[in-house]
């Protein structure tokens, strides 16, 4: 799987990040492809970003349709930050 084939959407619930990975050829069936995109996840974010700080995680085929905008995996980094970084800014805040 080559990364930059991959695109991703960020979903903000405004408690935790969560997101719609879409890759070349996925089938909800293959599990070697969910396992190459909980890889490519960790590459980019870290894993223990993956982990604790990244909730709902949809594989889709690239082709699937969803609300959002989307973006090439290479812009997951900084964008799973600044999402990051908004909503940790939005919990320290009293209701």
């Amino acid at each position: 799987m080559d990364p930059a084939d991959v695109q991703f959407t960020l979903l903000d619930n405004g408690k935790i990040a969560g997101i719609y990975l879409f890759m070349p050829d996925f089938r909800e069936d293959d599990i070697d492809l969910k396992q190459i995109g909980y890889l490519l996840l960790d590459e980019a974010l870290g894993e223990f970003d993956v982990e604790t700080r990244l909730g709902l995680v949809k594989m889709l085929a690239i082709n699937a349709r969803t609300d959002g905008d989307r973006y090439p995996l290479t812009d997951l980094a900084r964008l799973f930050d600044q999402m990051v970084a908004r909503l940790e800014d939005r919990s320290e805040k009293p209701s």
